[in-house]
């Protein structure tokens, strides 16, 4: 008889780091002159999305990198005088890395740094704000049923771990309790219908670890890597996520609701099939 391998896991194998970017608003409401209230945009982003990191490293050996990379900057006078970067060390009393305020040398150094000394994958799942989505979301529990919606496509396929700790950056309402665990309900539910033959994810084996983005270092890869990802839908802008693609550190982005690309899942977006300028939202909606 064949002997049965067991799988043997590490700490880090437990953990995932999770934030958010964009925001869920699908409109708002303006008053043109006249007096007539019109309904208009998108809201801040053409999009929404969730990312979520796995260190397949010691994680304090990964912190202690990030710290001491931040460390350096606080202490670099090539960088404690630029405004950004000398406001948030007088407010918070050191300076963490935060993709989209920090000035663009220091985020091109950072990300040259995560890629070149830490060993860690960010997959991300991102929503195109549509009508078509509108369409699919309750509208009495919108906001909440979009996070977990997305969340849950995340750990859908994580029921191979005896125990996961989701250490995610929280983020007001969204990453309430509540919302947390409708998105483990979700993931079950993808689970059940899956015809990839997923382990059960048992909900008593998955814990939430919702803190202030400040205090996880390791939480600033995946804030990273989603306005890499950003920047492709908002501005068209691919450098930063080929980086990340060239230096296989972001096997997936699903892109959920490209309805066009469903054939073939071709909206599983990997460097076989890579994101690229047609993902472009804000091309699209202003033309």
């Amino acid at each position: 008889m064949k002997k049965e391998t067991i799988k043997k896991y590490e700490l880090q194998d437990f953990h995932r780091f999770i934030d958010e970017s964009g925001d869920m608003t699908f409109q708002h409401e303006k008053v043109a002159r006249g007096g007539n209230t019109i309904t208009v945009g998108l809201g801040a982003s053409a999009s929404f999305m969730v990312g979520m990191t796995y260190v397949k490293e010691d994680l304090n050996e990964a912190r202690k990198k990030i710290n001491d990379f931040c460390k350096d900057i606080q202490d670099d006078s090539k960088f404690n005088n630029i405004e950004s970067v000398k406001r948030l060390i007088k407010k918070e009393g050191k300076y963490y890395p935060h993709a989209k305020n920090d000035p663009k040398q220091l985020r091109e150094l950072f990300f040259n740094f995560i890629c070149s000394n830490i060993d860690f994958t960010t997959q991300v799942v991102v929503a195109r704000k549509s009508a078509y989505l509108l369409d699919l979301l309750p509208k009495n529990n919108l906001e909440a049923e979009f996070y977990a919606n997305l969340t849950s496509h995340l750990i859908k396929d994580k029921g191979k771990y005896p125990k996961l700790v989701l250490n995610i950056a929280g983020r007001g309402n969204t990453t309430s309790n509540a919302n947390l665990k409708r998105s483990i309900d979700i993931a079950q539910e993808r689970t059940r219908n899956s015809t990839n033959n997923l382990p059960d994810i048992d909900a008593s084996n998955i814990k939430f670890n919702v803190q202030p983005y400040s205090n996880e270092p390791l939480l600033a890869i995946t804030d990273y890597a989603l306005w890499a990802v950003q920047r492709v839908f908002e501005k068209g802008d691919l450098y930063f996520y080929n980086l990340l693609l060239d230096n296989n550190k972001i096997p997936l982005v699903l892109d959920l609701y490209d309805t066009k690309h469903y054939k073939n899942s071709e909206n599983y977006r990997t460097k076989r099939n890579p994101l690229n300028m047609d993902c472009w939202l804000r091309a699209k909606n202003k033309g």
